[in-house]
């Protein structure tokens, strides 16, 4: 049977870093996190936080190397906090694109207005505006959760079932 956990995610421990870089040819994602992939599910969880933060489809994203040259001063990754953190990360490199991004999706929107258009279009067709004007189509974030010292309080719960 199924029993249900929950866990709570606390530690100053916990420094993560990723990135997402976009290429403008076709709006294709890389992403990269520094979180080691074990079968835990760590690259799923980021790429659908990056899916949903971007608007884009899941299929149009693929998980770059992992490597500390490239997500240096990073923590182990350890319990359910890492693939939480690197969520996090993810949202706030996300954050930053979608901000480069925000002034070419709404001068789309006008160009289309009275056209149906889907939000990967819109995605697309303001990156390439963006990369014709030579905007950064890459963006790093960072989440490296700050606890009080000597404090216990839990930042928030991990819910899950357990076989």
């Amino acid at each position: 049977g199924l029993t249900p956990c929950k866990h709570g995610v606390v530690g100053s421990w916990f420094k993560e870093i990723a990135k997402v870089c976009v290429f403008a040819s076709d709006g294709s994602v890389e992403i990269n996190h520094s979180g080691a992939e074990m079968g835990q599910g760590i690259d799923t969880k980021v790429v659908q936080t990056a899916a949903m933060a971007l608007n884009i489809p899941i299929d149009w994203i693929v998980t770059g190397e992992k490597s500390s040259n490239s997500q240096p001063n990073t923590f182990g990754t350890k319990a359910s906090g890492t693939s939480e953190i690197c969520c996090a990360a993810m949202l706030d490199a996300c954050r930053t694109l979608n901000g480069r991004l925000d002034q070419y999706k709404k001068v789309v929107k006008e160009k289309c207005a009275g056209e149906i258009i889907t939000a990967s279009d819109l995605f697309l067709k303001a990156v390439q505006a963006a990369e014709k004007d030579r905007v950064c189509l890459s963006a790093e974030g960072w989440s490296a959760p700050q606890i009080p010292q000597g404090s216990c309080t839990y930042q928030y719960y991990v819910y899950c079932a357990a076989a």
